[in-house]
């Protein structure tokens, strides 16, 4: 298993589960929509065709995806990780991620992850506070070997923008964030805009 849950410092298997997807919806309409689309039928839904299309590329998807290598959560991280701890000032953590120019800071001690604080926490409440007061103590995770797939999926699906990576000794190794996730898609797949 690739991914971890702490829930105040107690550490849990986090079990994915993958919501319907476009693939899915389509693979469960598809007798219905060739049947649609047969010689002699007109199509009676007017999505239909746009689900055959779709279908289609996922097919070409799935293909494409048997050639692409699988990258993983070690390969884009940032390491290493800047990180404060709990009995820290609210204040602290402000100037340290405005000078970092950082969104999300892993609250620690002694390397393991105790909860994890983002600029809107920091935003909407008083510089006199300390951290650990703040901090969301339920912490998803992941292992440096979790593929960037998984990672891109759980960040989408659970409204995230940063998991925090561990070793199997539950030590703090790096962050994948949103943004090192679409470095890694602009600087392997380079986006054309036609301005």
């Amino acid at each position: 298993m690739s991914l971890v849950i702490a829930i105040n410092g107690s550490f849990k298997p986090y079990q994915y589960k993958e919501k319907p997807s476009l693939k899915s919806v389509v693979k469960s309409h598809k007798s219905d929509v060739v049947e649609e689309f047969s010689k002699d039928a007109k199509p009676s839904r007017p999505y239909s065709k746009k689900l055959v299309s779709s279908y289609n590329s996922q097919e070409n998807l799935k293909q494409r995806d048997k050639e692409i290598p699988r990258v993983y959560a070690y390969q884009i991280m940032s390491s290493p990780v800047i990180s404060i701890e709990g009995e820290q000032t609210v204040q602290m953590a402000k100037i340290l991620m405005s000078e970092r120019r950082i969104r999300h800071l892993p609250v620690v001690e002694n390397g393991l992850i105790r909860g994890i604080i983002s600029n809107e926490d920091i935003l909407m409440s008083s510089d006199d506070k300390k951290v650990n007061e703040i901090m969301k103590t339920e912490v998803l995770m992941a292992y440096e070997n979790a593929p960037i797939d998984l990672l891109s999926r759980i960040l989408i699906q659970n409204r995230v923008g940063a998991i925090p990576i561990i070793d199997h000794n539950k030590q703090l190794k790096g962050i994948v964030t949103t943004i090192d996730i679409l470095k890694y898609v602009q600087e392997s797949f380079p986006l054309r805009i036609n301005i």
